[in-house]
């Protein structure tokens, strides 16, 4: 299952990558001012899907094990990413018009 805005991004990328008026900088990235944070979500979706293949109770095993640190290690990042998501979530809401379209940003 593809996050929705992970999806969007790869879309957003593919279409940069394809028009002949985008070319990428020195530095390996798309031009986006916000790459970075795009790679890590990306990073993060990717290492969150490996960890939900591994098996669950050598998982358990090895966090029951001294190994508490893991389980608050997600839990904090998780409160992290629960609020950026919350916050862009709330942002691009607001700028939705009727119907679902986005709006200009005139009449909001």
């Amino acid at each position: 299952m593809m996050i929705p805005c992970i999806k969007r991004y790869e879309q957003y990328i593919a279409e940069k990558q394809k028009s002949k008026n985008i070319t990428e900088t020195n530095e390996g990235h798309d031009g986006s001012e916000n790459y970075m944070f795009f790679a890590n979500i990306s990073n993060i979706k990717r290492m969150c899907e490996e960890m939900l293949e591994m098996d669950p109770s050598k998982v358990d095993s090895l966090l029951s094990d001294g190994h508490g640190w893991a389980t608050d290690h997600i839990a904090t990042s998780k409160d992290d990413v629960e609020e950026v998501y919350g916050f862009l979530k709330s942002s691009m809401d607001i700028k939705k018009g009727i119907n679902g379209l986005i709006s200009d940003g005139e009449n909001c």
